[in-house]
């Protein structure tokens, strides 16, 4: 007798790689799994029954089984496990300083019913007295438009949730000011996140800017002279070391003397090799200088912007900067330390760190414990 063929529908999460991989078998099956992003996986498995075996939104799965019209019977495994308390960007210009401040306000969100916007009104509620019907609910989607509820929903009177206009989506509207805030419910993957993506608990809202130009900048301390130095490049807006490796040329390095500081012909030089001229060779000159100044005072080992750029009309701006801090120096900056947020950190990092230990993950089941650099 051949083995049961069953499909497989989920996220390469830490807790079902194993059966990606191979390393974890399903005894008496063939399991063809579907490595797919959450949010596709819940409407392929609810709305066309596409897999054997699902990840499932757990809000959505109660209720359609409460309803009776579920074809999957849930199983307590749970695959994903995301802290809620933090998933809601507001406007900083709307007064909203504390939960409370959100009872009055427009609040956007993907869909009523997900599992993550149930957490988040239930945390408003019960721990904030902030009830559903406080708020004005505009539901669509994040980043494109025309997003609807995945299964019919029936709310109180009192519960104030409109569609959004057509063409609208929700970032666009919150950057626009005609929402106060918006309810995430989704996790941000990035190369940098890593596959499993991290939770959005901050954002900024910036002005946008047209960019004529591109640079990169950065001042870090280098080991061999034992003192700081400056890196600059014509190409930024892209991965440094790709530059380095294809165009080093165009990398310019300037050590800066660590008692005589940054002097203004090693500034003069620097805006030259960029092709700086004129008043934005002052804007320039202005801005390293404050962003050395900035380097010293905050004990940094790396301050990186990238891009530098240059706009139509002439200006020079830092739309992107990176900052790594001396830990050793920590203590004399109690207002740095204050901004440390361990989500945004590995949990095992975390954890390895409160008993002053570095813990360095590597491929499979194997990783690093040890009280040095990480190189033993």
């Amino acid at each position: 007798m051949g083995k049961l063929q069953v499909s497989m529908g989920v996220c390469d999460y830490d807790r079902t790689r194993g059966l990606f991989d191979g390393r974890v078998q399903i005894e008496g099956c063939d399991v063809a799994a579907v490595n797919i992003e959450p949010e596709e996986a819940f409407h392929r498995a609810f709305g066309f029954q596409e897999f054997d075996i699902s990840e499932l939104s757990i809000s959505s799965h109660t209720m359609m089984t409460s309803r009776g019209s579920n074809a999957y019977v849930g199983i307590p495994a749970f695959v994903s496990r995301l802290f809620r308390h933090s998933g809601v960007y507001i406007r900083t210009d709307r007064g909203i300083d504390k939960p409370q401040d959100l009872a009055g306000k427009t609040v956007g969100l993907p869909e009523y019913q997900i599992t993550a916007n149930v957490w988040i009104r239930g945390i408003l509620e019960d721990d904030f007295g902030v009830k559903p019907s406080s708020i004005h609910w505009r539901r669509g989607g994040v980043e494109d438009p025309g997003r609807l509820e995945r299964a019919p929903i029936k709310l109180p009177p009192d519960v104030d949730l409109q569609q959004v206009p057509d063409g609208k989506t929700l970032s666009g509207m919150l950057e626009a000011g005609e929402i106060a805030g918006k309810m995430i419910g989704q996790v941000l993957v990035t190369h940098q996140t890593g596959e499993e993506g991290k939770l959005v608990s901050k954002v900024m809202v910036a002005d946008g800017v047209e960019i004529e130009k591109e640079y990169y900048l950065a001042i870090l301390m280098d080991r061999e002279s034992k003192s700081p130095v400056i890196v600059a490049s014509t190409e930024g807006g892209v991965n440094i070391e790709d530059v380095a490796e294809h165009t080093p040329e165009k990398i310019f390095h300037q050590a800066i003397h660590p008692l005589l500081g940054l002097q203004p012909y090693e500034v003069r030089k620097l805006s030259a090799k960029l092709g700086f001229a004129g008043d934005q060779a002052k804007q320039f000159g202005k801005l390293l200088a404050a962003l050395y100044r900035l380097f010293l005072e905050c004990d940094c080992s790396m301050v990186e912007i990238n891009p530098l750029v240059t706009t139509p009309d002439g200006q020079v701006l830092a739309l992107d900067a990176k900052f790594d801090f001396d830990d050793n120096a920590l203590y004399r900056h109690p207002e740095i330390a204050a901004l440390h947020d361990p989500t945004e950190e590995d949990p095992r990092e975390v954890e390895a760190a409160k008993y002053h230990l570095n813990y360095i993950g590597l491929d499979g089941n194997i990783a690093c414990l040890v009280n040095g650099a990480g190189l033993a």
